[in-house]
């Protein structure tokens, strides 16, 4: 048996899905949900579809939410991995530099 909790704050709506959601777990139909509330069966069938639309653009929410982090982590992936070639490039140009001037303190020494 589903429990409804009331909290301060909680808006009537709310409370309503809640009711609806319990009476659908508890009663084998939804008539007999209807019947068991005092409302007519379209209303079951309106919150029903409600919930289920609420429940579905929570769902893309949550996809769209891990999309963008997703994102994020392969900007910051790649941003990091230009950050060590461009590390790894100055260290490579630094060593080339020290090169040509051994090669060219040599090359003095020689003459």
């Amino acid at each position: 048996m589903a429990i409804v909790r009331w909290y301060p704050g909680l808006k009537l709506a709310d409370l309503e899905k809640q009711v609806i959601e319990a009476a659908l777990d508890f009663y084998a139909t939804q008539t007999l949900a209807a019947e068991a509330l005092g409302v007519d069966p379209s209303t079951i069938i309106r919150i029903k579809n409600k919930i289920r639309k609420e429940k579905l653009d929570e769902e893309r929410s949550m996809q769209q939410l891990v999309a963008s982090q997703n994102e994020a982590i392969r900007r910051i992936k790649v941003m990091s991995a230009a950050a060590t070639i461009n590390q790894e490039r100055a260290a490579y140009q630094k060593t080339i530099s020290e090169d040509r001037k051994f090669e060219n303190a040599l090359q003095r020494h020689r003459k």
